[in-house]
């Protein structure tokens, strides 16, 4: 998950992938209190029009809506009614303006949020002083919105701009999630046909009878690939989803690509996959998860990369609506990806999250030095670092304070599709496969614990409101997680938080 700002501008344009991103909102879904009903006209069916070789090209707006609406947890099925109530407030709000032939969607039930969405080219193409102007003057909706385009230079920019002070915050950038380094590997030789090195350096008992049963976890990431590796028994089609398609098969096939969806196969490998007692198959060296009784839910929230062969992260939208989606589904959401800036939209889907009580892990960045990465660090995420075979940090690692705990991410061996499109088994390294590793930790805290709704019963409620005392089940485990990380003669930097992660000590816990 390394950070590249492009600078060619015409790529973009070229693989138009603003008229895939729109198309999410084609058909009108929902489920529970989250509600997508909008009908959008993709740009290359809708005027005639070409994206602009110079940016920004909108994608969309997300506003807040005023006036007053039940409080959390009191709606039950009037969520989307709710829904498109935001929607039809916001619709009449636009009569007369500029934007009033923009799409409104509400995100969820939950906030005051709606995206708009451009119609056309032509609006896509809007000047931002222009948007902002009109946004500013409309008064249906609070001063304060999150505007999400592409630059000009072929980055995806993402403002959070309040017009009435006058103080912008700007996001520029390109998240690449490439299957570790971006670089040439030099594998540690403590990890030469050592598949096991990565579940012994976090002191799981190979044999523990933990293993994740019944835990749900929801991955957002490229999509997955067929693999042996990638047990479909125990991937749940049912709730699997693609964001970037918006469609319900975030299964990449051979005719799609050769090589995509290799990175979530990877990081959903580590998760799962089956501790195999046979040393090696015919594709190398197996793959030993970390929560093999556990459940996966692929949820693609990237576009295939031109410059690496690694996905990419090109807006916050389609991550905040995977979230979003899986929050009152899953007991886990683990990430492997991110963004370098904070925007309001993925950060309610976080707290969405954690309010039904979900834990979330996510990684904490390669080749990012000390710079925050979202949402790994939000509160209420749990960041992860990468640690390697000599229990040290991996050299570009993310670190800082904005870091939990620490995990094996160099040299850790994966479900692997090569440039030939074959199943094999590879090394691959980078905090993807660390935060892989404590989210099947979580699997198999929780299993232990009886799982994600016994331990609301048992604290309380979700801890979540001034009338509920009770304790969240995300802090629960951070704070059992906080107190299993080893510093002293392992990782021996508190800019990796806690400490490499300590298994034994973190399922011995007992709140």
């Amino acid at each position: 998950m390394s950070m590249v700002v492009m600078s060619t501008a015409r790529r973009l344009t070229n693989l138009r992938l603003l008229g895939q991103s729109v198309r999410r909102g084609l058909s009108a879904q929902h489920s529970n209190d989250t509600y997508h009903g909008a009908t959008v006209r993709p740009p290359d069916h809708a005027d005639g029009g070409t994206p602009p070789s110079q940016g920004p090209w909108l994608d969309a707006v997300t506003v807040t809506v005023k006036g007053h609406l039940p409080p959390p947890g009191q709606r039950g099925d009037a969520g989307i009614a709710v829904c498109r109530e935001l929607e039809d407030r916001v619709k009449r709000s636009l009569v007369g303006t500029p934007l009033s032939e923009w799409n409104p969607v509400a995100i969820h039930s939950d906030d005051p949020y709606v995206d708009l969405l451009p119609p056309t080219v032509s609006a896509a193409s809007l000047p931002l002083s222009h948007l902002e102007h009109t946004l500013a003057n409309i008064d249906g909706i609070e001063p304060r919105f999150e505007i999400h385009a592409w630059d000009g230079t072929g980055g995806f920019r993402e403002d959070e701009l309040v017009p009435t002070s006058g103080i912008p915050g700007v996001g520029l950038g390109i998240q690449l999630l490439g299957s570790g380094s971006i670089f040439d590997q030099t594998h540690l030789p403590q990890t030469d046909d050592n598949p096991w090195w990565s579940i012994d350096a976090i002191n799981l008992d190979r044999m523990s009878a933990l293993t994740g049963n019944g835990v749900v976890v929801a991955h957002p990431d490229s999509g997955y690939r067929q693999h042996p590796e990638f047990d479909p028994d125990r991937v749940n089609t049912d709730l699997a989803r693609d964001f970037w398609k918006n469609d319900a098969n975030p299964k990449v096939t051979p005719t799609e690509s050769r090589t995509y969806g290799r990175h979530g196969t990877g990081t959903g490998s580590v998760i799962f996959s089956g501790r195999n007692a046979v040393p090696n198959g015919d594709y190398g060296p197996v793959v030993n998860g970390v929560a093999p009784g556990a459940t996966i839910v692929p949820l693609r929230v990237t576009a295939p990369g031109w410059i690496c062969p690694g996905p990419m992260l090109l807006s916050a939208r389609t991550l905040s609506d995977a979230i979003h989606y899986a929050a009152d589904k899953v007991d886990i959401i683990s990430m492997s990806l991110g963004m370098g800036w904070h925007t309001q939209r993925l950060h309610k889907a976080v707290q969405r999250a954690r309010r039904h009580g979900v834990i979330v892990v996510a990684a904490a960045g390669n080749y990012t030095y000390s710079k925050a990465i979202y949402p790994a660090a939000f509160d209420e995420v749990v960041s992860v670092a990468a640690s390697n075979a000599h229990d040290k940090p991996w050299s570009w690692s993310g670190f800082g304070d904005h870091v939990d705990i620490a995990a094996p991410g160099e040299s850790v061996w994966r479900a692997y599709v090569n440039d030939s499109g074959e199943q094999v088994v590879r090394r691959g390294t980078g905090t993807s496969y660390a935060t892989a590793h404590i989210a099947g930790l979580a699997a198999l805290w929780l299993e232990s614990h009886g799982g994600r709704r016994e331990l609301i019963r048992r604290n309380g409620g979700y801890g979540i409101s001034a009338g509920d005392r009770g304790i969240a089940v995300g802090d629960s485990f951070k704070k059992a997680l906080f107190a299993s990380g080893c510093q002293g003669t392992k990782i021996g930097s508190s800019s990796y938080g806690h400490g490499i992660v300590d298994a034994a000590m973190l399922l011995a816990d007992t709140l």
